[in-house]
């Protein structure tokens, strides 16, 4: 007899009685704390009765779904356990109870296995637990509302979304649960695809964030079982909510603590002590990086910064982004020296070039970032140079949204100018430019072009757009009068184009 012909389907039920219990319902019951259950099977079935077995006659009247609980001297006695379980496979009985211990148990169990029997071992009174079982069973409602207490308690304690939907998953039997997110992205828990009748739970009104839910799909239905799940769910809600707004200031807390650390590290005179207490790195030659946004109204956002700070800790190299500036710094210790100290700051600077193009990435916040990198040094000077760095990104809009200090040249000194009163004769000169909608393609379409010597071919390139489109705008910028083509006005147009984009005239 195969599985499926022996396992019983729902009888329909009278209107008004109610869902009779399922195995796994009983198995998280206060009873079964204290019976061990090493074989798990149909636990989505009906458990229509408990019963008291003291010899085989009665285990072979067992009707389907019957919990058998056996008494001495059937219940210590190997041989007679494994046929009470064959004989449990023969009716469709629910499960097995026995008391055996040892490798008597291990050997009941090899069998259970083999034949898809659930079976559980206690040295408790027999008797006691019967009764017990059996008012559960009388009384399904009394199940689900100790599940619901049961879970009501555990998600109170948890202190993370993660460990709220490890709850979850313990406590709702073949059921897989799991927080998305808009469009149904997984965000925690069980990652598989949800079916189309999955049951959903809005984290809305109680979410900051639009469009999440907590979700579950379940291995069978009952109109019972649905708003036990949904009951569940509905109280894991708030403290899904709770635990992320708590971590949201626990995390808004520590990276002020930070910034204020780093602020304290680059005072005059230097003080290290909140920075050592954090466990940064600050002796040796340091490199640094600055994360800098391309719009000036997201420079020094918390949200950006706290964005950058989960995503560093997926790769906790040296010390976290930290609020500097209008920007964020990180910065790591050069590792393994060489022979060579050039070779050394030169790979140092590539390493943590890398390292900050991947938080970037990782945070994935849809924020157009620049990044610039220091020398190796102290970590006031690299972190001042990896800020030039950074605001020469910005201003020659790089297409790799990443520059190097030691690589600028007469950039650096360009960046490194910029003051209110280059900026006032910025907006002056070029004016016109900066008066048209299309102002920033056009500044660093000019930039590009100047950089590269007069070569529109390299402009493009720099700018990945096509040498014709550079040509239409430089034609642009020459009929609104700046003068392109005035060999003795080329330095001033560079320098001031520079000036123009650091300083966001063009936005």
């Amino acid at each position: 007899m195969s599985p499926d012909e022996r396992t019983p389907t729902r009888a329909s039920r009278p209107e008004g009685r109610p869902e009779a219990v399922t195995w796994g319902e009983l198995l998280r019951s206060k009873p079964m704390e204290q019976v061990v259950v090493p074989v798990r099977v149909d636990l989505d079935r009906d458990v229509t009765k408990v019963r008291l077995i003291s010899d085989l006659d009665d285990m072979q009247a067992c009707r389907p779904g019957t919990v058998a609980v056996l008494q001495p001297p059937l219940a210590s006695a190997a041989w007679a356990i494994e046929i009470a379980v064959r004989y449990a496979w023969e009716r469709s009985a629910r499960a097995v109870v026995a008391q055996v211990t040892g490798s008597a148990a291990e050997a009941v169990t090899r069998l259970a296995e083999r034949l898809s029997v659930s079976v559980g071992f206690h040295d408790g009174d027999p008797t006691e637990l019967a009764l017990d079982l059996s008012a559960l069973v009388a009384r399904p409602g009394a199940v689900r509302s100790g599940l619901l207490a049961r879970c009501a308690v555990l998600i109170s304690e948890a202190t993370s979304v993660e460990e709220v939907m490890t709850v979850l998953a313990q406590e709702l039997p073949r059921t897989a649960t799991s927080l998305r997110g808009p469009g149904d992205r997984l965000l925690a828990g069980c990652g598989d695809e949800l079916p189309p009748d999955v049951l959903r739970v809005p984290l809305a009104p109680l979410d900051v964030e639009a469009g999440r839910s907590l979700t579950a799909a379940l291995s069978h239905r009952s109109v019972a079982w649905n708003q036990t799940v949904t009951r569940v769910l509905q109280i894991a809600r708030a403290q899904v909510v709770a635990c992320e707004a708590s971590g949201r200031v626990a995390a808004s807390v520590q990276h002020e603590r930070e910034g204020f650390a780093l602020a304290r590290v680059l005072a005059a005179p230097p003080d290290s002590g909140p920075a050592t207490a954090l466990g940064w790195p600050l002796q040796g030659p340091l490199t640094g990086a600055v994360v800098l946004p391309l719009e000036e109204a997201v420079r020094a956002q918390p949200a950006v910064g706290l964005s950058l700070r989960a995503a560093w800790a997926a790769e906790p190299v040296g010390a976290p982004p930290a609020p500097y500036l209008d920007g964020w710094a990180l910065w790591a210790q050069l590792e393994e020296p060489g022979a060579d100290p050039a070779e050394d700051h030169g790979r140092a600077e590539r390493a943590l070039a890398a390292r900050a193009e991947r938080l970037v990435r990782r945070a994935g916040l849809g924020v157009d970032l620049r990044i610039g990198v220091g020398l190796p040094g102290s970590l006031a000077a690299t972190l001042e140079q990896a800020m030039i760095a950074a605001r020469a990104a910005t201003a020659t809009g790089s297409v790799r949204g990443i520059e190097r200090f030691s690589t600028l040249g007469s950039r650096e000194l360009v960046t490194a100018t910029d003051a209110p009163h280059l900026r006032r004769v910025a907006r002056e000169t070029l004016a016109a430019l900066l008066g048209v909608d299309d102002r920033d393609d056009l500044v660093r379409t000019l930039l590009a072009y100047l950089d590269c010597a007069g070569s529109t071919s390299r402009a493009a390139e720099r700018l990945a757009v096509h040498r014709n489109t550079v040509t239409g705008r430089l034609d642009r910028v020459r009929r609104l009068g700046v003068p392109v083509d005035d060999p003795d006005r080329s330095l001033e147009l560079h320098l001031l184009c520079h000036v123009a984009l650091s300083s966001g005239l063009t936005g």
